[in-house]
């Protein structure tokens, strides 16, 4: 009887060992799939911005640790720019219906394929720690665009992209709006809910043990892309949340905890009947209505309001609001100075039918001397409801 006790356990062993290195190799295997996307396998990039009646330069970026980008750029009309950035193992292709519908309202778009995605180099994804690099890159380019403000720049993303957009926005104090659709408030979450729909497997004990072979292989923790963690930083700056309550990739309750971790302003826009990133094309006409006016207010509203909020909600450690809220009740002197600007003065003392407008050239003389003006408005710090109005109707005049 003890023999058979003996060899009783020890199959039970055996078995264990078995079933732990299979659950080893499998989790390991997934790991890898989970953090890698080579380029053989991604899909080709087969539609472009002039596919959607949109003129657009293509571009080559490099980030500051020397990754070459991909990328897309849509000229502004009204002053304002915006990084739109696509999800999980996809391209800036995904994009161009979000660039299509802010371009109809002004706005320049600049898409990038992230690190790792589309045509840009690497292979590895971190799900937003190094990808946020990608859009300090992409923020830097539009920083050399004459026909944007620097003060008039937002971003919106889709899941990871999503992801990426708050965790950069967080990090970087001149991203002025930020519109995140089907973000996941932590890795953990991703991947538990990501396991089951993409393998079947269950999320215990799979995706702990997935996790942990990610990490080690990308280099990463799970805590430092957990955008739970991060989004409170962005305030007092303008968060847009979206979220479908049928979504599988992501735990339908993301949108709302993210939302209960951000500070002031913040808005969610949570639709039970829809799934993951689907609010853009089941909800279209919403979704243009609610994301467009969310910019508008926050990237176009006039200084006037500008100051109104932030002087309602600046604080000892926000001395940027504080020097913009001096230097409007400044004397008429200060107001001169800036009028002498450099800039100032190029812009005004350019020829009529000199004008770049959205990549073509402004034949009309009063249309460019309305662009002129609004830009001329827009460097010393002035806004004017006229002017905007004009400034989009431009070429009709």
């Amino acid at each position: 009887m003890k023999k058979w006790h003996k060899i009783l356990g020890i199959s039970l062993i055996c078995l264990l060992l078995i079933g732990f290195g299979a659950l080893v190799v499998v989790s390991r295997k997934q790991a890898h799939t989970l953090v890698c996307n080579p380029t053989q396998e991604r899909e080709p990039i087969d539609e472009s911005p002039a596919d959607y009646g949109m003129d657009f330069e293509t571009l080559t970026l490099t980030t500051e640790d020397g990754c070459e980008l991909a990328a897309w750029y849509v000229p502004s009309k009204n002053g304002a720019a915006l990084i739109a950035q696509h999800g999980y193992k996809e391209d800036r292709k995904t994009m161009l219906n979000e660039a299509a519908m802010l371009s109809r309202h002004g706005y320049g778009v600049i898409m990038v394929d992230l690190r790792a995605h589309g045509l840009s180099e690497g292979d590895m994804i971190t799900f937003g720690l190094l990808e946020a690099r990608d859009l300090e890159a992409a923020y830097q380019y539009l920083l050399t665009r004459p026909e944007v403000d620097p003060d008039r720049i937002g971003a919106l993303g889709n899941s990871m992209g999503a992801v990426t957009a708050l965790l950069y926005t967080a990090q970087n104090p001149n991203i002025k709006a930020v519109v995140s659709q089907s973000a996941f408030a932590s890795l953990q979450d991703e991947v538990a809910t990501g396991v089951e729909h993409f393998t079947g497997l269950p999320a215990f004990p799979f995706a702990p043990m997935i996790q942990f072979f990610a990490e080690r292989e990308a280099g990463f923790s799970a805590d430092d892309v957990a955008a739970i963690e991060h989004i409170h930083e962005i305030s007092p700056r303008p968060i847009l949340l979206l979220q479908g309550g049928k979504d599988t990739l992501i735990p339908a309750d993301s949108g709302q905890r993210l939302f209960e971790a951000a500070g002031e302003p913040r808005e969610l826009w949570f639709d039970p009947d829809l799934g993951h990133v689907e609010l853009d094309t089941e909800r279209a006409r919403g979704y243009e209505a609610r994301v467009v006016a969310f910019f508008d207010r926050y990237l176009l509203a006039s200084t006037a309001t500008c100051w109104k909020k932030a002087n309602s909600r600046a604080s000892s450690e926000h001395p940027r609001w504080r020097r913009m809220l001096s230097a409007r009740r400044d004397s008429p002197a200060l107001w001169h100075s800036r009028l002498d600007q450099p800039r100032v003065h190029q812009v005004l003392n350019r020829r009529p039918g000199t004008v770049q407008t959205g990549g073509a050239v402004n034949e009309n003389g009063l249309g460019g001397l309305v662009e002129r003006l609004f830009h001329c408005a827009q460097l010393i710090g002035v806004e004017l409801r006229f002017l905007q109005v004009l400034y989009r109707n431009r070429d009709h005049l």
